[in-house]
């Protein structure tokens, strides 16, 4: 089926998928992990915890931090990020934001 074309119920053409085989990528990866998994828990001084301790969150909290330092900057310098707001927030562009979603009062209109 490579290299082959289908056709979805709106008519549109998906060959990129058969193209590139996405499912079996998709299972050959997720098996690798798992034999990855298992081959790394053999290994001596290889564990896992699931509650942190405080030297974990001090890392966290310092990764943050210098990755801020570097990513802050380059969004200010890009464009990409501003100080401020363009419109000031109200109540009123809440609800606009928010119409037709889950947390809205009003029904979700399809007309």
């Amino acid at each position: 089926m490579r290299g082959q074309s289908t056709t979805d119920t709106n008519g549109t053409t998906n060959s990129l998928r058969v193209a590139l085989g996405y499912d079996w990528w998709a299972i050959a990866i997720t098996v690798l992990g798992i034999i990855g998994w298992g081959v790394f828990l053999k290994m001596p001084g290889f564990g896992y915890r699931l509650v942190p301790s405080w030297w974990d969150l001090v890392i966290t909290a310092l990764i943050c931090v210098i990755l801020a330092a570097l990513v802050i900057p380059l969004g200010l310098v890009s464009g990409f990020l501003h100080f401020g707001s363009a419109q000031p927030v109200t109540f009123a562009s809440i609800r606009r934001a928010t119409a037709g979603s889950a947390i809205s009062s009003r029904p979700c209109s399809l007309a």
